[in-house]
């Protein structure tokens, strides 16, 4: 995958070459995601799951974010906006208004065979990332807002420019755990029990935000693209030493279950 040229102060980079296709191959892999759930107790098809929150999610909110810039840079904010309200908006409100019952139908027709149901028949459960990126979507609105002379743009790279790869992320990654935790300790001091599971999403809402806005910034700021654009060798082994811990975890945990 070839960079694009970097961006100029407040202004986006042009396309990745690529781009598309990524996002279409991580959105499809949602499916094999999902056609997994039923085999959590085989650790090899429960990892599935940990790489998808581990890498899938984030790598698509970061990719919203780097399009969501380039695209504020050449459209009215209010214009943008009102076409993501339509765009995520509709998939949102279908899913949940129509899908979403029939769903609750299947399951409660399942009898004892498919457990846990869901508690009501209009969930958001399989569409909360519609909401999280209609949620994104002001944020990103506000970004350009300030960056609309690119002064937060300049600011950002007069601070990364001694930065390295590192430190970016490093800061995102403890933005997310810091915003995954407080999500949770606000939920657990706000709702009941009950509510805690059919909305454990909210969590995921909050913990990918430092991803989109990631990606955002990544696409307004010069010397945050080319570090990121340059470190090739270390973020491989960055992913690759991951994937390995994840894997011997989630392995190390499914033998300790079968020893059990």
């Amino acid at each position: 995958m070839s960079p694009s040229p970097s961006p100029g102060a407040g202004g986006a980079v042009g396309r990745i070459d690529g781009i598309d296709i990524w996002r279409a191959l991580l959105i499809c892999m949602g499916l094999f995601v999902h056609a997994s759930f039923g085999l959590r107790q085989v650790a090899a098809f429960s990892l599935v799951d940990d790489l998808s929150q581990a890498f899938r999610m984030g790598a698509l909110f970061g990719i919203s974010g780097y399009l969501s810039a380039a695209s504020l840079a050449h459209r009215p904010a209010r214009a943008w906006l009102l076409d993501r309200v339509r765009r995520l908006g509709a998939p949102a409100a279908f899913g949940i208004g129509l899908l979403s019952p029939l769903i609750w139908v299947a399951f409660a027709t399942a009898g004892a065979v498919v457990t846990p149901r869901p508690l009501w028949p209009f969930e958001w459960y399989h569409y909360w990332f519609l909401v999280a990126l209609l949620l994104y979507s002001v944020v990103a609105v506000v970004l350009d807002a300030i960056d609309r002379d690119g002064r937060l743009s300049r600011g950002v790279d007069r601070w990364s420019a001694g930065w390295g790869v590192r430190l970016p992320l490093l800061l995102v990654a403890n933005a997310m755990a810091l915003l995954l935790w407080l999500a949770g300790l606000a939920m657990r001091a706000t709702m009941p029990e009950s509510l805690l599971v059919p909305f454990a999403t909210i969590q995921l809402v909050a913990g990918y935000l430092p991803m989109f806005v990631f990606g955002f910034m990544l696409a307004r700021c010069t010397s945050l693209y080319n570090v990121m654009m340059s470190a090739h060798r270390f973020l491989l082994a960055l992913v690759v030493c991951s994937a390995i811990a994840l894997v011997a975890m989630r392995l190390s945990w499914g033998a300790g279950g079968a020893q059990a």
